[in-house]
């Protein structure tokens, strides 16, 4: 806290964070919330999204799923995942932590039959992978970002304390974020899946207005 309060300005990625400087008792307005830089990852070209579907064997209506320790009893999982198959979908375990979550995303791989995208891509190229899918759940803060600038929906599943929870409750996202700590955490899941793939206009006009959040984020560069 000391160090902070000699600080000129504090960005933080929502307004759980700004409580909580105000806690340590660092001056109020010295605290700017704005998005995460993540959002300022360009909306990938149409080639390079055709060619993370080549190079990964992406089929027509998938959807790309992570998931953290936080959210890891399998068991749980298995009607999530019944439920995305039996409405026509494709499934992939996907991450941008490969390092962290290789063991989880091996052990969907096996359980549920499904391929898992272990490997470490760069931004722009996950990016345009998460392009490829009608819809993505997700327990990383960072996939839920770059799938919405690749253009792709998510169902977003708090991962870390609150950080995506802020997040996307600072940018007005539709679709609120889970909490795998909640008893029925699944269930509302669930109920989330049969609601997108019904009807995906409002998260869908959200992703086209993304431009605004863009500009929110440029304040990561200015500040």
């Amino acid at each position: 806290a000391n160090v902070y309060k000699h600080m000129e300005k504090i960005l933080v990625r929502g307004t759980i964070s700004k409580r909580n400087m105000v806690t340590l008792g660092i001056p109020v307005e010295k605290i700017i919330c704005c998005p995460d830089s993540a959002f300022l990852n360009p909306q990938p070209s149409q080639e390079l999204v055709k060619q993370m579907a080549q190079k990964f064997s992406i089929k027509n209506s998938s959807v790309g799923i992570n998931a953290t320790k936080v959210a890891g009893d399998l068991s749980k999982w298995a009607p999530i995942i019944e439920t995305i198959k039996e409405l026509g979908y494709t499934v992939y375990f996907i991450s941008n932590d490969p390092f962290g979550d290789r063991n989880i995303g091996e052990q969907f791989s096996k359980r549920f039959g499904i391929s898992a995208i272990l490997d470490f891509i760069p931004y722009p190229g996950y990016s345009a992978l998460l392009a490829n899918f009608k819809f993505v759940i997700s327990c990383r803060l960072h996939t839920n970002e770059l799938s919405l600038t690749g253009g792709t929906p998510i169902i977003p599943i708090e991962g870390s304390h609150f950080k995506t929870r802020e997040v996307f409750s600072l940018i007005n996202y539709p679709i609120p974020v889970l909490d795998p700590t909640s008893a029925d955490w699944h269930i509302k899941l669930i109920e989330q899946i049969k609601a997108i793939h019904v009807d995906s206009n409002e998260v869908h006009n959200f992703v086209k207005h993304l431009n605004d959040v863009r500009k929110l984020s440029e304040q990561n560069l200015i500040i």
